[in-house]
Parts: C-alpha cells; structure tokens; sequence
C-alpha cells in the first residue's frame, strides 16, 4: 500500500469507556484502520464552556501496524513510522 493509498483511508475509533485518573483523562477503545483492529488507551481533555464541552487529544500511531507504506518504497530519511494524529469533538447539550 502506498501513502497516498493511506492519506485516503477511512478508519474508526469506538470509545469503550473515558475514565478519570490521576493524570486527566483516558480514552479506553479500539482503533480499525484498513481492516486492521488496534486497542488504544489515548490521553484526552475535556473542557466545559457556556455553548457545551470540547473533548480533544491526540495519538501517536506507528503506520507500519496497520500496513501503510509497506509496499515498495524508497528509503528516505523523512519517511517516519510515527504518525501523530490530533482529534477534538464538540459536545453540545441535546435540545
């Protein structure tokens, strides 16, 4: 698969629980990126405003784990295997 191919997939988290610990919180759940399942643990915040609450985080993600750029590839030095993500989500009260 190529990194384009990659740039272009789809993927899924599904959040199992958010708990409070000593250091904020975490989000227990389990990635699917390109059919390939990966169960996460991931730091998040959450803030709380007048309009509603902003959940955000963000996640280190070894690209080779679910098969993006394994195909052939140049050796190049700035081909990383990490791949930091950032995600926020806005929650608002149901109305």
């Amino acid at each position: 698969m190529t990194a384009a191919q990659c740039q272009r997939s789809d993927g899924a988290y599904l959040t199992k629980t958010i708990h409070q610990d000593g250091h904020g919180f975490a989000a227990v759940g389990a990635l699917t990126l390109r059919g390939r399942h990966q169960g996460r643990a991931d730091r998040i915040s959450v803030r709380t405003g007048r309009r509603g609450a902003k959940l955000s985080g963000s996640a280190k993600l070894n690209r080779l784990d679910f098969g993006c750029g394994t195909g052939r590839m140049e050796k190049h030095r700035d081909h990383r295997d990490a791949v930091k993500n950032q995600f926020f989500l806005v929650l608002k009260p149901k109305s």
